[in-house]
């Protein structure tokens, strides 16, 4: 008879830079999620053995010790979104340092759409180690700390602060004067 058939691997997903157009684009979440547990990332990682809790590194984007590496986790998202290259060339480095504020506050706006992160602490101002604690969400529906107040779809201001979708708010979804960089 014929030889026995070989199983398949099967692929996983490719490395963010290679997404291709019209491919399936990540939910943040689960993005995220990888992200935190990967170890690419200087200050991201989980806090407990039971990998409910994590932290996100939030230095201010006008601070003079900002490093390229303060916005990685920023511009992997927006890779993983297919928001970054913008096609290369020589300006892609002024061009990229010029972004990474609308990088952030991407994230931002993702972290506070999904219905999975409860941010728990918000240490952004601290000079040593700027950061901000997230906590798995244990109920459905949850959007964790709104500190701008809670508007509900439908009520004026919605989408303003999240856009038209969850996890768009690209550009001017957010009122980005009202947030702490």
């Amino acid at each position: 008879g014929p030889p026995p058939a070989r199983p398949r691997p099967t692929p996983g997903p490719p490395p963010a830079g290679l997404i291709k157009a019209g491919a399936p684009r990540p939910l943040f979440a689960d993005w995220l999620l990888g992200e935190v547990s990967s170890g690419r990332y200087e200050g991201l990682r989980w806090l407990d053995a039971g990998r409910t809790r994590f932290r996100v590194p939030w230095k201010h984007f006008a601070r003079k010790d900002l490093g390229e590496a303060d916005a990685l986790i920023f511009k992997a998202w927006a890779v993983a979104r297919g928001r970054w290259p913008p096609g290369g060339g020589r300006d892609q480095l002024a061009c990229e340092a010029a972004l990474r504020a609308g990088w952030k506050t991407n994230f931002r706006c993702a972290l506070r759409s999904t219905q999975r992160f409860v941010m728990l602490q918000d240490n952004s101002g601290d000079p040593t180690d700027p950061h901000k604690v997230y906590a798995l969400s244990s109920e459905p529906g949850c959007r964790g700390e709104e500190p701008h107040g809670r508007a509900a779809v439908g009520e004026p201001g919605a989408q303003a602060r999240h856009g038209p979708f969850a996890g768009s708010c690209m550009g001017s979804g957010c009122n980005h004067s009202r947030h702490s960089w």
